[in-house]
């Protein structure tokens, strides 16, 4: 049987034993308290959080097994418009060494998929996983699920699920958008205490989670006015916090100091999905314009750089390709942006040589796309070539060729893809 398949029919019988008033617990928590110089000396129960550059490394000891809710299997809904595109999906191998797609399946659990697609498993079940993202050295993923009494909490985990660790204790109701720091040591996150209140921004840290708050200096940085945010992120020096919301805001790590709105939107929609390049300090963004034309909304690629934040707002803005995207990510380092629509393309553009190409077209789901490690493939989100009905994981060259589907789900929803490995 497909291991993919093996634990979508496990998942179906921990439903059928909650109903018998059993429940399934999470994998086993881990320590991160004690601090470790020796990176190589893991364990089957330890792995390795980068702390700083100069690899200091912290050590994951084995704790107790909390309970977790079941899941919950749900046939995501056809999509409203028919396709634009047949895609035939290629014959053509991916390399093994592609590395590993993380994503969250229908809401309920994490699963990692290789990228040669010989390989697909659950990894976590349960908690109502969101926010899904991989640290920037590739050794955890951070996620906001269920905490205690109806809370929301950030979570960490290793690459197989095997340990799993609370790194936050806000005890807040809503939490989004878990985003690590350039060194993997600190994430930040929004947080509010009713599910539609005005969010503040933390920072909490990794090493010293099992005594937070203190221990690992989790702290409200700052508290705003704002109650929804599209995006969140790390300026590359560590020094800010920056968050789109309609405009994109900035806070200073070290003071707390929320500024006014960074960006001055042109009217016809917000400023959005704030992300960090990963080879310089520059923090790139999305504004919304109207085509002259055709009267679409799309998307300028812009950017500014957080060394100009100072008293002068808002900052000087650098525009530059006019994209029909609302969501796009960096290669690892940092020369490919892969920029994805709503409405079913999926492009790519070379920083260096600024050029830009459509590698997919026609998506029936947002296709979500995410670059493999050294920027070669894509990976994006679209009916399967036999079901319209389910979302399945694409592989597309990014040059638009050899396009391969890689699952075959049954039913579920895919989304938060991120993908890992040591290549690039």
């Amino acid at each position: 049987m497909n291991p993919f398949l093996r634990y979508f029919f496990g998942g179906l019988l921990l439903l059928a034993a909650a109903c018998d008033g059993q429940s399934e617990a999470l994998p086993t928590q881990m320590s991160l308290d004690a601090i470790s110089t020796n990176s190589a000396a893991t364990t089957a129960a330890e792995a390795v959080v980068a702390a700083n550059a100069a690899a200091t490394s912290v050590a994951l000891v084995a704790l107790n097994q909390p309970t977790a809710l079941p899941p919950t299997w749900t046939a995501s809904a056809p999509p409203t418009e028919p396709p634009t595109q047949v895609v035939v999906p290629s014959t053509t191998p991916v390399p093994s060494d592609s590395g590993t797609i993380y994503y969250i399946f229908n809401g309920d659990s994490i699963a990692l998929l290789t990228a040669d697609g010989l390989h697909e498993e659950l990894i976590l079940v349960g908690g109502a996983p969101a926010d899904l993202t991989l640290s920037p050295d590739g050794q955890f993923l951070a996620y906001v699920a269920d905490g205690a009494n109806g809370t929301r909490e950030v979570y960490i985990t290793t690459l197989d699920g095997s340990v799993v660790q609370a790194v936050s204790c806000a005890g807040l109701a809503k939490v989004r958008l878990p985003a690590w720091s350039v060194d993997s040591s600190r994430l930040a996150f929004a947080g509010s205490e009713s599910v539609n209140g005005a969010l503040g921004i933390y920072t909490t840290g990794i090493a010293g989670s099992r005594q937070c708050p203190t221990g690992n200096g989790q702290r409200l940085l700052s508290a705003t006015a704002i109650t929804t945010l599209s995006s969140l992120t790390w300026s590359g020096d560590g020094k800010y916090v920056l968050f789109s919301s309609d405009s994109i805001y900035g806070v200073d790590v070290g003071t707390g100091t929320l500024f006014p709105p960074l960006t001055r939107p042109y009217g016809f929609g917000p400023d959005f999905n704030v992300v960090r390049r990963p080879d310089n300090n520059n923090v790139y963004y999305l504004k919304t314009d109207q085509d002259d034309q055709t009267g679409a909304k799309v998307g300028v690629l812009s950017q500014f750089d957080p060394a100009t934040i100072g008293d002068s707002f808002p900052l000087q803005e650098l525009p530059g390709t006019r994209l029909a995207a609302n969501w796009m990510r960096f290669s690892r380092d940092g020369r490919y942006l892969v920029a994805s629509s709503n409405s079913g393309s999926v492009s790519v553009q070379d920083m260096r040589q600024g050029t830009a190409s459509t590698v997919a077209l026609g998506s029936q789901f947002p296709p979500q796309a995410v670059p493999s490690p050294d920027g070669e493939l894509v990976a994006y989100l679209n009916a399967g070539s036999d079901d319209s009905s389910v979302a399945q994981i694409w592989l597309v060259g990014r040059d638009g060729k050899d396009a391969k589907q890689l699952t075959s789900h049954n039913e579920g929803t895919i989304s938060d893809l991120n993908w890992g490995g040591n290549t690039g």
